[in-house]
């Protein structure tokens, strides 16, 4: 798995790996003005306590606070969604490169593309929303988000190297028979989404290393007949 994280790093030179990540760091730039932004709005520019002016305040400060985290809590889906339309073109770099005597994959249509990635994000977004009051315990929260959005993220990740192989239902029979390996891949990339500045690289790495592993399963499952 490591080695996996390693060979992706080591093609992040490539100029159509590049390209992807000029993506993501102008995603990135968006989504953190647009969730805190939004989630500033909602919790200063509403009055819903307009009788209670004391509790008004105590929400209006509690949200110096709540934003923030908020924003945190939902950048993973939000960033991973956007990019995911974008990430089959990691994948054949990463093929192109290391995998020449693979068999051409066949591409995955926009609408289909698309449709994975708004799943993943309404998923997430609302799966991490219940998680929230999770944050409130030390280590607990923390380790519960890693859990939750590694799983979120190597499901979705493994369905973008797999399907340009396999139908559905094989892509994922394959992926419950290897659930631990590939689960631990999207936690290494859902922890890689937790350090500022880099975790613009995580979506990228996360789908290269992803198909790395993915091409090293035993007996290569995605190229049998």
């Amino acid at each position: 798995m490591i080695r996996a994280f390693a060979l992706a790093v080591g093609q992040l030179g490539d100029p159509k790996i590049r390209r992807i990540i000029m993506i993501s760091l102008l995603a990135t730039i968006i989504v953190y003005a647009v969730l805190c932004g939004g989630a500033a709005w909602l919790m200063f520019g509403t009055t819903l306590l307009s009788g209670l002016p004391l509790w008004e305040s105590i929400l209006d400060w509690g949200a110096i606070v709540l934003v923030p985290v908020v924003a945190w809590l939902l950048f993973p889906a939000v960033i991973t969604g956007i990019l995911g339309v974008f990430l089959e073109d990691v994948v054949k770099a990463v093929e192109a490169r290391h995998y020449p005597d693979l068999p051409p994959g066949r591409d995955i249509p926009l609408a289909e593309g698309l449709i994975g990635s708004v799943r993943l994000v309404l998923a997430s977004v609302a799966l991490n929303l219940l998680m929230l009051p999770l944050l409130l315990f030390p280590l607990v929260g923390q380790g519960a988000f890693v859990l939750l959005n590694g799983y979120l993220i190597s499901r979705e990740y493994f369905e973008i190297v797999g399907l340009r192989r396999q139908p559905t239902a094989s892509v994922r029979n394959i992926r419950r028979a290897h659930l631990g390996s590939i689960w631990t891949m999207g936690i290494l990339t859902a922890l890689i989404l937790l350090i500022p500045v880099v975790n613009i690289l995580a979506p990228v790495l996360g789908v290269a290393a992803m198909t790395h592993r993915a091409h090293s399963l035993p007996q290569r499952p995605l190229l049998s007949a």
